[in-house]
């Protein structure tokens, strides 16, 4: 018989250990042994179930305010989140007043450019001399084009092709400036002072733009004048917009 105390062994079966007289069968020696472990393990248990409460208590409160997990919400820095069309549409505005303020603030915005027709063609130190109003010609053009595709318009008498004819009249205008620009660092680069530049096919596609977005500039200014006047708001001639 093994002591549970002195952990000595005693031959056969005796009622105590002969090295030091512990009684074989007592429990208390059992619950003497346990109560350190006890007084140890019982705060432990006890804690981490309020930890496991409090986490749930966490999670709960997360749900019901909306917010999931970190992990879903991660974006790449510099990136933008996505909008779905349907809520898209419902952040534009929707009564008459709001459509028409919302389509004469993105024709409003080319009042201050430098009609590209403007550019002139006698020298490349004039050509070079535009660069600066044409890049900025590209970078308002891209603006409006990216605003009018947005615009909701169903208020508005014949919105859908004011729309359309802002759009084509945008777009190419865009490729008339582009193609300005490039014909501009063509003359740059060819570096003839007062002479005058070689007339590239870039000259000729930005020439070509420019009738084109005229043509839709006017188609735009007729459908417009209409809904500005009955609206108060500012008519556009063709050369304005």
């Amino acid at each position: 018989m093994k002591c549970p105390v002195c952990y000595s062994i005693t031959p056969s079966a005796p009622l105590r250990c002969a090295h030091c007289g512990t009684p074989f069968h007592s429990t208390g020696v059992e619950e003497e042994r346990q109560a350190p472990l006890t007084a140890v393990a019982e705060p432990l248990v006890r804690l981490r179930r309020v930890r496991i409460a409090a986490l749930a208590v966490m999670l709960l409160a997360a749900g019901a305010s909306g917010y999931a997990p970190a992990h879903q919400h991660t974006q790449t820095p510099g990136s933008h989140p996505s909008i779905a069309p349907a809520e898209a549409d419902s952040a534009q505005p929707g009564t008459t007043d709001e459509q028409a303020q919302a389509v004469d603030d993105v024709l409003a915005a080319a009042a201050d450019l430098i009609p590209v027709w403007e550019v002139a063609a006698d020298s490349c130190d004039s050509a070079v001399g535009a660069m600066a109003d044409l890049q900025a010609s590209v970078q308002t053009r891209q603006s409006q084009l990216e605003q009018t595709r947005g615009l909701r318009v169903d208020q508005l008498t014949g919105g859908p092709e004011l729309r359309q004819a802002m759009l084509n009249a945008y777009q190419y205008s865009l490729n008339a400036s582009q193609a300005y620009l490039t014909w501009s660092h063509e003359a740059e680069a060819e570096n003839c002072g007062e002479g005058m530049p070689s007339e590239t096919g870039n000259l000729d596609q930005a020439r070509i733009s420019d009738v084109q977005a005229d043509e839709a500039k006017e188609q735009v200014s007729s459908l417009w004048d209409p809904i500005a006047s009955s609206q108060g708001l500012t008519p556009y001639m063709q050369e304005e917009i």
